[in-house]
C-alpha cells in the first residue's frame, strides 16, 4: 500500500500536512524530493526521508519570496536548481524572482541552463549570464500567447511550447544565433535609446540635439537591444559633439560690439559734453544779456546826473543839489549791490561757493535783510520769534534781499510788501502788476539768477502766483 503524507484538513503552519490539496504540479529535484505546487497555497518540498513539508508561500513584503501562491509549473534545470511558474512571475529558492508581474503559464530549461518561460506577452528566456530576453511571433512562432504546463523537452535537446494557435518547437541554439542585420521584419523588435553626458535615457533613436542647448562638449552615447529585447546584448556606441557658440557670439564678432560699445559711449560722453558746452554758452550770453541791462540804465543815468549837477551847481539850491546827490547815491548803491551779485554769480559758476548749514534765527536773518533794502519802511515782517531753520545765513541773507528790493520796486508808494514766515517756508508778497506766466519763474534780472543758484545750492526751491487781489506772492521752500 502506498504511504500517505496527505491529510484532509491541509494546515500552512504544520510540517507534516501540505498547504493545500488543489496540486497543479509535481516534480521530483536533484535530492528526490518531492517538489509539489498548488493553486491556492503557493509551494511544497516534502524531504524524502523525513517526510516533513517545507512550505513557500507567497509574501508582497519580501523579494525573495514566492511571487505568487498559484503555481502553474514546474521544471529542474541541469544546475540543479528548481524553478517555480507563477502567476506573478518565475522563482527559484536559491535566486528569489524573475519576471515580476507576468502572468507565467509554463517553464522549462535546456540543456545548457537556459530557463524558458511561456506568458502571455510572449517566449521569455533567462540566459546563463542572467541577461533576460523574450521571443515574440515575429521570430517565426504562431501567437504571443502560450498555455498553462504546455511544454516539454524533447529528447534531440529541442524545445516545445504550445498555445492557443497551436505549438512551436524550437532548438534553442538556433533561435538565440538569429541576427536583425539584413532582415527588415526582424528590425521592428530591435528597440533604441540614446543620452547626453550620463543623464536619463531617451527612447528612440538619436535624431538630433534639443532646441536652445547651451554650447559645449556633449558625449552621446547610443544602444540598441538584440531582437530578443536585451540591451546587454545589442550594440552600442559612444561619441562626441561639439555644440559650437553661436555665429553672432564668436570673438569676432564680440570684439565688434566691443567697438560699437565703446564707440557708442564716446558718442554719448561727445554729446553730452557738447550739449554742456551749449548750455554754457546760452548762460554766458543770457548772463552778459542781464549785465548789459542792469548796468547799462544805472551807470547812463549816473553819468547824465552828475553832469547836470556839475553843469548846473552854480544855478542849483541847496535842496536841489542835497536831492541829486541823494538820487545819485541811490543809483552807486544799486549798482554796487548788482556788482556783488556779480561776483556772487563768478563764484558759483567757477564751484567755489558751497553752503555752510547751520540752525539760524530767521527773525533775526531777515531784520538783516530788510536793513539793508532801500525803503525798507514799506516792509512789514510777520515773523514769529524764535523760529530757527537750518539754512547757510549769507546766502539765505543774499536772496531776502534781492527779493525784497525787487518787491519795494514793483510795489506803489503808500502800499506795503509783506514779509512772514511759517515753519520752514517763506513768503513776500508786493503789491505790483504780477507776472503774467508764474509757472516759468519769477522775473530774470542778475540778482533772481544769483537767488536760484543760491537757493538749488542750498536744497531750497521758489515758486511764484499771482494774488487774487492783485500783487505776487513768492514762496520758499526751506
Amino acid at each position: 500500500m502506498a504511504e500517505s503524507v496527505f491529510y484532509p484538513t491541509p494546515q500552512n503552519d504544520s510540517s507534516i500536512y501540505l498547504s493545500s490539496r488543489l496540486g497543479s504540479r509535481l516534480i521530483e529535484d536533484k535530492d528526490g524530493n518531492l517538489v509539489y505546487g498548488t493553486t491556492e497555497a503557493g509551494l511544497n518540498i516534502i524531504d524524502k526521508d523525513t517526510r516533513l513539508v517545507t512550505k513557500y508561500l507567497a509574501d508582497p513584503l519580501d523579494s525573495l519570496a514566492l511571487p505568487d501562491n498559484y503555481v502553474t509549473d514546474l521544471c529542474l534545470a541541469p544546475d540543479g536548481r528548481v524553478w517555480a511558474a507563477t502567476h506573478s512571475g518565475l522563482w527559484t529558492p536559491s535566486a528569489g524572482r524573475r519576471l515580476n508581474g507576468k502572468l507565467v503559464q509554463s517553464v522549462r530549461a535546456d540543456t545548457k541552463g537556459r530557463i524558458w518561460a511561456g506568458t502571455e506577452e510572449g517566449l521569455y528566456f533567462i540566459d546563463t549570464d542572467g541577461s533576460i530576453g523574450v521571443a515574440h511571433s515575429q521570430l517565426g512562432f504562431p501567437s504571443d500567447i502560450y498555455g498553462e504546463k504546455a511544454a516539454c523537452t524533447l529528447s534531440d535537446g529541442r524545445l516545445a511550447f504550445g498555445g492557443p494557435e497551436g505549438a512551436a518547437i524550437f532548438h534553442p541554439d538556433s533561435l538565440l544565433s538569429i541576427e536583425s542585420k539584413g532582415n527588415l521584419p526582424l528590425a521592428s523588435l530591435v528597440q533604441h535609446r540614446h543620452r547626453l553626458n550620463k543623464g536619463e535615457w531617451v527612447n528612440g533613436r538619436f535624431t538630433g540635439l534639443p532646441e536652445h542647448i547651451i554650447p559645449g562638449l556633449y558625449t552621446l552615447e547610443e544602444q540598441s537591444t538584440d531582437v530578443f529585447g536585451r540591451w546587454e546584448k545589442g550594440e552600442s556606441s559612444i561619441r562626441e559633439i561639439r555644440v559650437p557658440q553661436p555665429l553672432l557670439l564668436r570673438w569676432p564678432f564680440l570684439l565688434l560690439y566691443l567697438a560699437l560699445a565703446l564707440a557708442l559711449v564716446w558718442l554719448v560722453i561727445r554729446l553730452r559734453e557738447r550739449r554742456i558746452l551749449i548750455q554754457e554758452l546760452d548762460t554766458r550770453n543770457r548772463f552778459f544779456s542781464i549785465i548789459s541791462h542792469d548796468l547799462r540804465n544805472p551807470v547812463n543815468g549816473n553819468r547824465l546826473l552828475s553832469r547836470q549837477l556839475l553843469e548846473q551847481a552854480d544855478a542849483l539850491s541847496p535842496e536841489q543839489m542835497k536831492e541829486g546827490l541823494r538820487v545819485l547815491s541811490d543809483s552807486t548803491e544799486n549798482t554796487s549791490s548788482l556788482l556783488e551779485n556779480l561776483l556772487l554769480w563768478s563764484l558759483n559758476q567757477k564751484g567755489m561757493l558751497e553752503p555752510v548749514m547751520r540752525e539760524e534765527d530767521l527773525a533775526a536773518v531777515a531784520a538783516e535783510a530788510v536793513g539793508s533794502v532801500r525803503r525798507n519802511e514799506a516792509i512789514e515782517v510777520d515773523i514769529p520769534a524764535g523760529l530757527a531753520v537750518r539754512t547757510d545765513k549769507n546766502m539765505l541773507l543774499t536772496c531776502l534781499r534781492n527779493l525784497l528790493d525787487n518787491a519795494v520796486k514793483v510795489t506803489p508808494s503808500g502800499e506795503k510788501v509783506l514779509l512772514k514766515a511759517r515753519g520752514k517756508q517763506i513768503f513776500i508778497m508786493d503789491k505790483g502788476p504780477g507776472i503774467k506766466d508764474a509757472s516759468v519763474g519769477y522775473g530774470h534780472g542778475l540778482g533772481l539768477v544769483i537767488t536760484r543758484e543760491l537757493l538749488e545750492k542750498m536744497g531750497a526751491t521758489m515758486e511764484a502766483r499771482n494774488l487774487p487781489e492783485g500783487g505776487l506772492e513768492i514762496m520758499l521752500n526751506l
